[in-house]
């Protein structure tokens, strides 16, 4: 399943496997998600990239994004 690559990747990268709820097979479109708002695209560009259609789903795989649109 892309769940255990993604954990195989990561015990190649860090030496241990990681938590349960550190990884899942969302971890790329979190990731995405996070590179396409550090980037600067919009809202909208991000949830069609992400095939969301409800900004509550978006935000959710946003809400740990090191991002400071102020900054």
């Amino acid at each position: 399943s892309i769940s255990e690559i993604i954990k195989r990747a990561v015990i190649k990268t860090r030496g241990e496997r990681p938590r349960e709820s550190e990884v899942s097979g969302h971890s790329l479109r979190v990731g995405a998600a996070q590179d396409l708002l550090t980037m600067g695209y919009d809202v909208a560009a991000i949830m069609r990239a992400g095939g969301w259609s409800d900004l509550k789903v978006m935000n959710n795989y946003l809400k740990l994004a090191q991002h400071n649109v102020w900054a």
